[in-house]
């Protein structure tokens, strides 16, 4: 009777240890766990090869990235700041195009001399609004799409009114604009500021 609770208790201690294992494997193969996830920064080659690496998974041309957060605010969070993330540019207002091989920022008379400072220019074109001769968002994916071109965007960053007016202008050109079941920036933000209650 001894041996056999003795043989019972020493099972359940192997049970324990194989099951405990298992699971961390499992966090670990997963990368489910904290202490596994590598929030190293992202130089900027980096974040946008991964980005267009998505995109072409998307089977999209151009990808939209807003200064705005899902309730269309101009000062948004560091969680929402998806345009300064890829850009490193700091203003609150601007917009993000990135394409396979190129990408460009427009932002107003505000912000042109801050984003002179904060964009590399090796990876990105800046738009100043409102200069003569610079195109707008709408001539640059018109003259840059190829036939037949897909732009994608996150629903919930524009706004219905915008995304039916630039849908119909693209489409008058034998474009499409997509929403995508989940932002691109996201994906690729390891080291992601969390989300606060402020305001």
């Amino acid at each position: 009777m001894k041996h056999s609770k003795r043989y019972l208790v020493g099972i359940s201690a192997l049970l324990v240890l194989v099951v405990g294992g298992g699971v961390a494997l499992g966090r670990a193969l997963n990368k489910d766990d904290d202490l596994m996830e590598d929030t190293t920064p992202k130089t900027m080659d980096v974040i946008l090869t991964e980005i267009r690496s998505l995109m072409q998974d998307y089977s999209i041309e151009a990808y939209i990235i807003p200064s705005v957060d899902a309730h269309n605010s101009e000062y948004i969070s560091l969680h929402d700041r998806r345009y300064q993330y890829v850009t490193n540019f700091t203003g609150s207002a601007g917009t993000a195009i990135i394409m396979l091989s190129k990408a460009a920022f427009w932002t107003d008379s505000r912000y042109h001399l801050q984003a002179e400072n904060e964009i590399d220019p090796s990876y990105w074109t800046l738009m100043k609004e409102g200069v003569t001769g610079v195109p707008t968002r709408d001539e640059w994916l018109l003259s840059n799409l190829s036939p037949g071109a897909q732009v994608g965007t996150d629903p919930f960053l524009i706004a219905s009114t915008e995304y039916e007016r630039l849908g119909g202008v693209l489409a008058q050109h034998g474009y499409r604009l997509i929403t995508l079941e989940r932002n691109l920036v996201d994906i690729v933000w390891n080291n992601r500021p969390p989300q606060t209650s402020e305001e």
